[in-house]
């Protein structure tokens, strides 16, 4: 399973218009969203409640929090721990992604788990040791 994590702060009319609608769409439901939220209004927690019932009935996993600290950097490292997914694919409140792009990544993985930069593999230390194709430095 995949985890699309989506950090974003006082951008709700994105979340409503662009990143959420496209990850309803996608033409699989192997995957969570996880919205992490440091907004200083309530707008952004309103749009993940409308969306929440859409993603329960197509069987995905929605989940909205509320972010202790704000800044990119520090919001998806938080969210990072709330993931369910093998891999996590971080994106922008004003990213659309294509139909495909969640079974796609899924895709990539499975083929080759090296496949890096398309996103983060969550993995233990004795599992790493097996995987070929890491940035340099990252061994």
């Amino acid at each position: 399973m995949i985890s699309v994590i989506i950090a974003t702060k006082n951008r709700d009319e994105a979340l409503r218009d662009i990143s959420l609608p496209s990850l309803l769409a996608q033409d699989t439901v192997d995957f969570e969203v996880i919205i992490w939220d440091a907004s200083d209004n309530d707008r952004s927690e309103k749009v993940a409640g409308d969306y929440a019932s859409r993603f329960g009935k197509k069987g995905v996993l929605f989940r909205y929090f509320r972010a202790p600290r704000a800044g990119l950097p520090s919001q998806r490292n938080d969210a990072v721990s709330e993931a369910s997914g093998d891999v996590v694919f971080f994106i922008d409140d004003d990213s659309e992604v294509s139909l495909n792009g969640v079974s796609s990544l899924a895709k990539c993985f499975i083929n080759n788990p090296a496949c890096m930069g398309a996103g983060l593999r969550l993995i233990d230390g004795s599992e790493r040791k097996k995987i070929r194709g890491f940035p340099a430095g990252t061994r």
